[in-house]
């Protein structure tokens, strides 16, 4: 049946572009140029309130240079921005900090890639100024080194301010705090720390949004460090350490599994039975687990499934983990969002688990109606984890996410969509 309805919805874009073809000639010249009429005017992109990417630790440029739109009148409006993104995105590897911490920001890639110059900049950005997407304007200097192709200029112009730029490269402050890096003293991270407070305020000290090893080494930057309580089953673990899913618990005999959890009452923490030990005990693959947790996009909960199957569970769930955390909370407002369009657009009987259907694909099977997009952007409002958008403008970008349908997970979809990184399963996401 879904097949069919992609087939349907690819049908239905064919004849739109072939319609769009039409009208763009209609503002041709005789040259068979499109003209820069200023009587063609779209619709005003709404004001987007974001001042991250990638959260809090994690930031490597400010994000003007990393967060692009499609703005009318400018080099978005006629090219594939967001793909040439994407593909340049999945050529570094974010495991390895050698290659990450040398990405250019992506408009400085797009700058490449279409040649563009810094007359091309000053209206792109001037345009987002004007429309209420960015509320600063990058400099004139800023924007002739970004065309310029200087590494080590654009990395010192572009980094975030809780970010370190050094030799053409960008270390976040996870980077600098979490690992040794070779030519990097400890009055740098210091300087990029105070930087970071600076910017975040005193709540980057605050344990909650601290791993461990980002502790000791802020503890041995000579930071006062004070350890909060991770959970309220016990006082040692976060909650999720000592619950079981009921998805992984279906997976064992219920007879065995009460006698199990009977004797792992008694334990040190006093919390009871514990994730790793669970999978250990009823011989549950990792495999397995991921099947299940990317099944479920996410929403199973805060389970790190490589450090649950790795050497020290119980210290990794002995600290708070909000960036994870927030990553759960996101994946299930996602959820929550698709429900309420499956349900009030009588498509349950169709859509009976709204994993395995992206919210773009859910909006394009019925038609725009602006005032059912305010409702469902007054619904998101009160959802926890899930950053603003626009709904209406995945209506704008309906022939851009009709193509992914065949090629995208609905997981990775749903990412783009709400302004994440975008990895096509929960697992890859949240690890």
């Amino acid at each position: 049946m879904k097949k069919i309805i992609f087939a349907l919805l690819s049908l239905i874009l064919c004849l739109t572009l072939i319609a769009c073809g039409g009208k763009a000639n209609e503002n041709a010249d005789n040259t068979g140029n499109v003209t820069n009429d200023s009587a063609v005017v779209t619709e005003k992109l709404p004001e987007r309130n974001i001042t991250e990417i990638y959260g809090i630790f994690n930031e490597q440029y400010d994000f003007i240079y990393e967060d692009i739109c499609l703005v009318p009148g400018t080099f978005t409006q006629q090219n594939p921005v967001y793909s040439m993104i994407e593909k340049y995105e999945e050529s570094f590897d974010r495991g390895s900090i050698e290659s990450i911490s040398s990405r250019l920001p992506a408009i400085c890639h797009l700058a490449k890639e279409l040649s563009l110059t810094d007359v091309d900049l000053n209206e792109y950005y001037t345009a987002c100024f004007e429309m209420g997407i960015i509320d600063i304007m990058p400099s004139n200097e800023i924007m002739k080194t970004i065309v310029s192709g200087d590494a080590v200029a654009i990395a010192s112009a572009c980094a975030h301010p809780s970010a370190l730029a050094k030799e053409g490269k960008v270390y976040t402050l996870r980077q600098l705090l979490e690992v040794e890096i070779s030519g990097i003293s400890d009055d740098e991270i210091r300087a990029t720390v105070e930087s970071a407070k600076n910017y975040y305020g005193s709540e980057l000290l605050k344990s909650e949004f601290l791993s461990e090893r980002m502790k000791e080494k802020l503890s041995a930057l000579g930071y006062e460090i004070v350890k909060d309580k991770v959970g309220t089953l016990c006082t040692v673990h976060a909650d999720e350490y000592h619950t079981i899913p009921s998805e992984l618990e279906a997976l064992v005999d219920s007879a065995k599994l009460s006698e199990w959890k009977a004797n792992a009452e008694d334990t040190e923490c006093g919390g009871g039975a514990n994730i790793a030990d669970f999978v250990k005990a009823f011989d549950i693959s990792k495999e397995k687990f991921i099947e299940i947790y990317n099944s479920l996009n996410g929403t199973l909960g805060h389970y790190n499934i490589d450090e649950i199957y790795g050497d020290a569970p119980d210290a990794y769930y002995s600290e708070k983990h909000p960036t994870f955390i927030a990553e759960v909370e996101a994946d299930r407002a996602m959820a929550a969002l698709k429900a309420k369009v499956a349900e009030d657009k009588g498509m349950t009987d169709f859509v009976t688990n709204v994993h395995e259907f992206s919210l773009a694909e859910l909006l394009i099977m019925v038609d725009k109606d602006d005032a059912y997009i305010a409702e469902l952007e007054e619904f998101m409002s009160t959802l926890v984890g899930l950053r603003g958008f626009s709904i209406g403008e995945i209506y704008d970008r309906k022939d851009e996410f009709t193509r992914m349908l065949s090629k995208r997970t609905p997981y990775a979809i749903d990412r783009m969509v709400s302004g994440r990184a975008v990895f096509e399963n929960a697992y890859d996401a949240h690890k």
